[in-house]
Formats: structure tokens, sequence, C-alpha cells
């Protein structure tokens, strides 16, 4: 990782050339404060910030960057899009922009792994001065909520890494550093870290482990040690996480405020508060029994949430299903969840490499019975049929499994059951058969013999819809009626036009085959666990 974090920073370097501008922690020291900050017109002062510029950023984290500038709004643009060779380019409203940073390697972008990289334009304050940057009050006269909040940024960042402004200095800076980095490690593994599930934001954390070590090093100030780094670090790390799990994470999450102001927990969900309670209540600093496997032995049912998306056209509308729908659409099914049990949401990916997947684990009063499972299943399909997003682009699919059907499939590291596949599921689960251990035969294609996952009846009505490779052939729906044995058909145009309350409504449940009109092939059998839809 250090090899790519070098070349991180030199394409960080390279746009800061680009702009004809200068990274702040590349300036010198400016002694007199009253000296003017560069003599280069226009001014473009490049500023990391958050977990990168506080040196203890992860894989997955975003990179966010400043640049305070004397160039009008639009002319700033212009020049990025020259400096990027973006064509065609359009300004964001809101000031900020995600940076493609072509020059980057495979290798680099595999480090940054879901992280993104983001500019961030601020206009120059009158009398702008960098050493003055941590106590600047003016406001931005005639500037938009976005623009201030971007200085704010810069502002709070010179606040947390200046030992200046650090009571201990540079050793406060350097344990917190440390400090840090250990909780980070303990919130991740237990899936805790997560701002667009609702749960924490690494920069929350981060102020949250300074402001700890800040009262802990105040007072132990007479047995500070520059030798003693490491045993303070363990000492500070098990003692933040004891003053959580003792019950007063609510109020700390409420007011986690910065410097300049910044609430950093308006996206803390309630549901994501009571995870972090979940997690913490009998914590193990020792990680002997903790992370995926504790969420495993402590959830007795799981809904498993799919994003498949098709004919989306770029990858950024891809991308946005994935990296905004998809929470979101996850944060209202926690929401949701029927009275008298509560959701935690799992923000690591079941299957980074198949389809956007990630589980929920429903909690009851005491262990879930039968009954309470069979409401959970019958909540996630009036969720499903429910939730808003464009079912032309893609397709949301939430399954229910018991605990052993869920960790036979996703086991935690280390354990004798089969590794999970690599796409999110092989079995298709419904309220009757939650809880059976007997796990049915992958899809196959045709003749091909080659092993497959075997998508639902709602997901494969859904591609037949909606993928471009469908939507020009003619489809029927073959079914069970309750009272003939032989399948009876139904044009899949006709399919699903009436209300659940009508009388000749016709559940998903009963759907056994789909087959083109034209020919009769049959595409999807749920007994022979064929599936032809992706091809």
């Amino acid at each position: 990782m250090a090899d790519a974090l070098v070349q991180i920073k030199a394409a960080i370097a390279g746009l800061s050339v680009s702009l004809h501008g200068y990274i702040e922690s590349s300036l010198p020291r400016i002694e007199n404060s009253s000296l003017p900050l560069v003599d280069n017109k226009p001014l473009r002062l490049l500023f990391p910030t958050g977990t990168f510029a506080a040196a203890v950023w992860h894989p997955g984290d975003d990179i966010h960057l400043v640049c305070i500038s004397d160039d009008r709004r639009d002319l700033f643009w212009q020049i990025v899009a020259e400096a990027l060779d973006v064509e065609p380019f359009e300004a964001p409203g809101d000031a900020t922009l995600e940076l493609p940073l072509p020059k980057l390697t495979p290798d680099v972008r595999g480090t940054l792994q879901s992280g993104r990289i983001y500019l961030h334009w601020c206009p120059k304050p009158e009398l702008f001065e960098l050493e003055s940057i941590p106590s600047y009050t003016t406001t931005l006269a005639r500037r938009t909520v976005h623009e201030i909040s971007h200085l704010n940024m810069v502002r709070d960042i010179k606040t947390l890494t200046d030992p200046q402004h650090r009571d201990g200095g540079r050793d406060e800076v350097h344990v917190s550093q440390r400090t840090y980095q250990r909780v980070r490690t303990w919130f991740q593994d237990n899936g805790l870290i997560g701002s667009r599930f609702g749960l924490l934001s690494v920069e929350c954390l981060l102020w949250q482990v300074a402001a700890h070590v800040a009262v802990c090093v105040s007072q132990h100030a007479a047995s500070m040690s520059q030798h003693a780094v490491a045993g303070r670090r363990a000492r500070y790390a098990a003692d933040f996480l004891d003053r959580w799990a003792e019950g007063r994470a609510s109020e700390r999450l409420l007011t986690v405020t910065t410097p300049s102001g910044r609430n950093l927990t308006q996206h803390v969900t309630p549901e994501g508060l009571w995870s972090i309670h979940h997690a913490l209540h009998g914590i193990d600093h020792d990680k002997k029994y903790s992370g995926y496997r504790r969420f495993l032995d402590r959830t007795p049912v799981y809904i498993v949430v799919e994003l498949e998306s098709w004919g989306a056209g770029t990858r950024k509308v891809r991308q946005h299903l994935a990296d905004v729908q998809l929470p979101e659409l996850i944060k209202q099914l926690a929401a949701r969840i029927p009275d008298g049990h509560r959701a935690r949401i799992w923000p690591i990916p079941l299957s980074p490499n198949g389809n956007p997947t990630y589980v929920l684990g429903i909690s009851g009063p005491g262990e879930m019975t039968k009954i309470g499972e069979n409401r959970i299943a019958d909540f996630t399909v009036r969720a499903e049929r429910d939730f808003s997003y464009d079912r032309d682009k893609a397709f949301v699919s939430l399954i229910v499994y018991g605990r052993a059907k869920f960790r036979s499939l996703y086991p935690p590291p280390g354990s004798q059951h089969a590794k999970p596949p690599i796409t999110p599921r092989n079995v298709e689960t419904s309220a009757a058969t939650l809880g059976s251990q007997t796990t049915p035969p992958p899809a196959t294609g045709s003749g091909s013999g080659e092993t497959r996952r075997f998508r639902p009846a709602a997901s494969a009505l859904a591609r037949l819809r909606h993928d471009p490779r469908h939507t020009d052939i003619n489809y029927e729906v073959g079914y069970l009626d309750r009272h003939e044995d032989a399948l009876k058909w139904l044009s899949l145009d006709d399919w699903g036009n009436k209300p659940t309350e009508d009388l000749e409504f016709i559940p998903e449940h009963r759907i056994r085959q789909l087959r083109r009109t034209s020919n009769g092939v049959i595409v999807w059998s749920r007994e022979e666990r064929v599936d032809l839809t992706d091809e």
C-alpha cells in the first residue's frame, strides 16, 4: 500500500501542477503571519483534508481536496476541465467534482477500492493568510453554503493536525493517529463504518478519537513519555471502546461537531445508532470473538439485498445506482422493519466481485420463532414491491434466510463450511422454506454445464421486461392454478396487472416457468433450476 500511496500523492501533485497551483503541505512554513501567502496570481491553493491529511487514510476512504482560489467559479471549473482533459464538462452545482485522475495505475485504483477522490472549490476569503486559517471566522459574503462548508473543512483539518493547536503538541498528534488506527480497525471489523448506510463516517470517528486522546493526554500530562506511545495507544483505545459500551454512545454521537461548527453526525440513523450499541454490548478488545463471526452468532434472521442493473448506459449511472440508490433503499428497509424487530446493516459487500449485495441482520424479542421469520418474509415481499427506483435500469431483490442457511452460504473466515459464492446467492428462499438445511443445486445454462446462481422469479421477470436483450421478445409466464394440476400460461405483458386485493391476483410464488412465445423455449424453470435470462 505504501507504493500506491506514493502514486496517489504524485497524482494529486500532478493535479496541482496542471492547475498552476500549490499543495499546502509543499509550501514553506510562513514564520510571520503578516507576510502575504504566496506571490503567485491567481492563487490556487490545494488542501488535502480528512483522514488523508491526518495521515490515517485506509483503502476505501474517500479523499477530499479543497482548492482555495482567486478564480471565479465558472473560470475555475473551466481550468479544471482543461487540466483533466474532460469533455463534455458540466460545472458541478455544489462546487464538488469527483476526479477521474486517469493517470492512476490499476494498482492504485485497487488500493483506492471503493474510495473516490473529490475536488471542492472555495473562493479565497478577504485578508486570507495561511497561518490564520484555524482561527478564521469571517464569513464568505454572498457565497453558497457549499463554499462556506469547504472553507470549514480546511479550518478543521488545520486545527486537528497542527501541533500548535493541540495542548500535547506533536506527541498528542502522534498518539491520536496511532489510537485512531487501532479503534478504526475494531469499528471496521465489526461493520460500524459506513456513512452511506447511516453508520459512522471515518471523519466522525477521527474527531471522536482526537477528542478522547486530548482528554487522556491532559489527565496524564505528568507521566507522558515519548517511548510509551504503543502502550498509551492500546490503553486509550480500550478506554474509548469501554466508554462507548457503557451506553453513552448516543449522547456522544449526537454532539460530534468540529471547531468550525460542522455537525458530523447528521447522517447517523436510529438504526445505525442501534447497530453500534448492538456491536458494543459485551465487546472483546482482543477480537477473539468479534467482527463478522459475532454478527452471525447474534442475529437469527437475515435479509439479503442485491442490486442487478442492465441497460444503464454509462458507468456513472451504474455507480449512482450502487453508491446512492441502493444504500438509501437499504436504510429505508431497516427503518420499516415490523415493530418488535430491529435491523442491523452489515455495510461490507457479501460478494465484492458480483452484483452489489448486502445483508441486514434482524433481531427480535428473545430467539426468533418460525412465526417471526415468516413475518419478516412477508414484510420483504411488500417492501420489494414498494421500493421506488428506476425499474427499467435495475432490480432490487430481497431474500430472507434463517441463521443456519445464511451461515452455510456466507460463512465466517476460517469456517469449515464451503466458501461463499462469488455471486450473491445459490438458492431462492420463501417463507415456506426458511430454516431448511438443504441447498438446491445451482442453476445451469442451456447444455453448457456452466454453474450459475439461480435468480428468483421476480428478478427473472424484471430482466425479461427491461433488459434490452429481451424487450423485443414476447414471453409467457407459466404458473400453478389453485384448482388445476397443469400449468396455466399468461403473457408477460398481462402479468401483474391486477392489485393484490383482487380475487384473481396471482402471487409470484406460484410461477414455475418462463418461456419464449415464438418457439416455446423455457428460459427459466424453478424445478429444473434453469436460468437463461442472462443469455
